[in-house]
């Protein structure tokens, strides 16, 4: 592991689950959830076996806790990441990925 941008990183580029707890305020539990229902995508494992989440995860819990907080649900707002990955969001989805 090495320190990238203020947080430990993985050598494939992205970084454990307690970094971005801390740097997104979303506790560990909820992010394992997340990942559990498909709101993050499941992420690679490193050899020792730890979750190694690719570095957009943040822009993604920094979404949704943002779209909670105008009342949006969990099953709405993964209908909207999956819109984007089809590549139907339109242009204000593009700032999503």
């Amino acid at each position: 592991m090495q320190l990238t941008e203020g947080r430990q990183s993985f050598p494939g580029g992205g970084a454990g689950v307690g970094e971005f707890s801390a740097e997104t305020g979303v506790p560990i539990r909820t992010i394992r959830y997340y990942e559990d229902i498909g709101v993050v995508a499941a992420p690679a494992r490193t050899e020792s076996e730890y979750r190694d989440y690719h570095d957009d995860v943040p822009d993604r819990l920094r979404f949704v806790k943002a779209s909670q907080k105008v009342g949006l649900t969990l099953n709405e707002i993964c209908g909207i990441f999956q819109e984007r990955e089809e590549g139907r969001g339109g242009p204000a989805s593009a700032s999503l990925s």
